[in-house]
């Protein structure tokens, strides 16, 4: 039997060419039918980019996850809630415990806003100790332009934040930021 892809001549009793293994009985060939679309040459680069896509995707969830995590970026989404006056998004990131104790409207005055300029933070360092870890943040405070000043970003003296691992994950400790007496119970 005549191999019909390479015209190589098999023996007989063959199903399958001996060069090229090419099926030679047409029951063996495949059928193309309408999935042939999937594996036309110009569909490649396609097929090519979309797992590219994926293994991305995959990669920087994975970085996500694992950055989410981390208590100096929980620090950081809790001090960019509070430069823009985002009490909700403080209070999510509080300790349960201080959740018990603060409300809302008491993380207004948690940080004391400049009167004139806005209230910027930055984290310097992070120092974890089993389930608690303590977040070095610098404060400084916008200055904008003016006729009379040129602006500037006036640095101010540095603080610890406070960091408790819970079950959903690291959480401002105010418990241990602010004195006892200055948390009143809810009422």
């Amino acid at each position: 039997m005549k191999c019909p892809n390479c015209k190589t001549e098999n023996p007989p009793d063959e199903r399958f060419c001996w060069r090229c293994h090419v099926p030679l009985e047409e029951e063996f060939r495949p059928q193309w039918g309408r999935f042939s679309a999937l594996v036309r040459p110009n569909m490649r680069p396609l097929i090519a980019l979309l797992v590219v896509a994926v293994a991305c995707g995959i990669f920087f969830g994975v970085y996500t996850l694992l950055r989410r995590g981390s208590p100096a970026t929980v620090a950081e989404a809790f001090l960019r809630a509070r430069e823009r006056g985002d009490l909700q998004g403080m209070y999510a990131l509080i300790s349960s415990p201080a959740k018990r104790v603060v409300g809302r409207a008491d993380l207004a005055g948690l940080f004391a806003s400049p009167t004139y300029g806005t209230l910027r933070f930055s984290v310097l360092e992070t120092k974890v100790r089993g389930k608690e870890a303590m977040v070095r943040v610098t404060p400084s405070i916008d200055m904008p332009e003016s006729p009379t000043h040129p602006g500037a970003l006036i640095p101010a003296q540095p603080f610890d934040l406070p960091m408790v691992r819970e079950e959903t994950g690291w959480r401002v400790d105010l418990m241990k930021m602010v004195k006892p007496r200055a948390l009143a119970p809810k009422k």
